[in-house]
């Protein structure tokens, strides 16, 4: 396998094996192809909003949560393709123990967002 220098994977969202696909490949299904001026773009635009974010919660003063969230960490997984992200209105239960967590992805398997 090559190495990536610009990736560190943890978890099971991408494995190496289908980054090593994708890198063969060199194109997503569904994105269109060439891959690299998409993600270029897409890299310029999330940049630029970021951007935006930092200099809103600057002079807003405001580092919340709840700001974060809404102005940076939800349009940013939208943009990455993650559109089902929903509210918790109640904590999660796992193994016993209850987990205050606002927004996760996917109802049937839910994926904190932290």
């Amino acid at each position: 396998m090559r190495g990536y220098v610009t990736f560190h994977i943890e978890g099971g969202l991408l494995s190496p094996e289908k980054l090593e696909s994708i890198a063969a490949q060199r194109r997503l299904p569904g994105l269109p192809d060439p891959l690299d001026p998409y993600l270029a773009g897409l890299f310029h635009e999330l940049q630029r909003r970021w951007e935006r974010f930092n200099q809103a919660r600057k002079e807003r003063n405001d580092s919340s949560p709840s700001f974060t969230r809404e102005e940076w960490v939800l349009p940013l997984f939208e943009k990455l393709g993650y559109s089902n992200i929903s509210y918790q209105r109640a904590h999660l239960q796992a193994g016993g123990h209850s987990f205050g967590i606002s927004h996760s992805l996917y109802a049937s398997f839910p994926l904190p967002l932290h």
